[in-house]
């Protein structure tokens, strides 16, 4: 069986997870061998599982300068980051009647829930987004979603949260050329959201900051495939 996705399992921050942002959308039965359909804007193809995927996707606004097919790029890239590492199941709504056993670590979760998609279409889906090191990173963690015994993609209802102290952040370009363009981060932190304000931080005894900064690489490629995002730290 094949691990595809990291998760952290945990049960901390829960409160803080956007999960009331997502989309209650469900999947018809009747997509399950459906291999490609049309998207809505550009009469572009995608896979059913890659329009399923974005008919729930949010996240915040990307980086102005980059193109219209870039900025999209970025959004595909949070929300994958964001259902890996923070929420499970891409939006979908998990359906009790659903569930299986039938895959490799299901003595330590339990059950996983069933999709009408192949572990495949997670694959190649992820592909059309991420190389080198941004692909990866996703690669070599364990995982959230499994591979079923008759190949079909099953995920676990985990999460373990957004990270609460995160405030805002804002981007800048690095550096530009027709195959690369670098760019940071500057993520704003703050222990308002807990503590109310700094005086109640410092009589609580906390160590650290009250407030602080960090800073986030990215990285897209242009490939012989169109445009990748090879490198990208998430802020959440």
């Amino acid at each position: 069986m094949k691990k595809f996705i990291p998760l952290i399992l945990s049960a901390s921050f829960l409160a803080g997870c956007a999960a009331g942002e997502q989309s209650s959308g469900k999947t018809d039965p009747g997509q399950t061998e459906q291999t490609a359909q049309e998207t809505e804007n550009g009469g572009q193809e995608v896979s059913a599982f890659a329009a399923e995927v974005e008919k729930n996707m949010f996240g915040e606004e990307p980086p102005e300068f980059l193109s219209e097919e870039n900025q999209r790029l970025f959004e595909k890239a949070e929300f994958i980051t964001y259902s890996t590492f923070v929420m499970a199941g891409f939006g979908m709504v998990p359906d009790q009647n659903r569930t299986t056993t039938d895959f490799e670590m299901s003595e330590n979760f339990g059950y996983a829930y069933e999709t009408n998609y192949m572990y495949s279409d997670l694959e190649d889906y992820i592909a059309s987004v991420f190389t080198g090191e941004a692909l990866e990173n996703l690669k070599q963690n364990p995982g959230s979603y499994y591979e079923t015994g008759d190949g079909r993609l099953c995920w676990i209802d985990g999460a373990r949260g957004t990270n609460i102290f995160y405030v805002d952040k804002t981007f800048e370009l690095v550096s530009e050329t027709d195959d690369k363009i670098e760019f940071k981060a500057i993520a704003n932190y703050s222990g308002e959201y807990m503590y109310g304000s700094e005086k109640e931080f410092i009589n609580s005894g906390a160590e650290g900051p009250y407030e602080w900064s960090e800073e986030y690489n990215f990285e897209l490629v242009n490939t012989d495939d169109g445009w990748r995002v090879s490198k990208f730290e998430y802020w959440k």
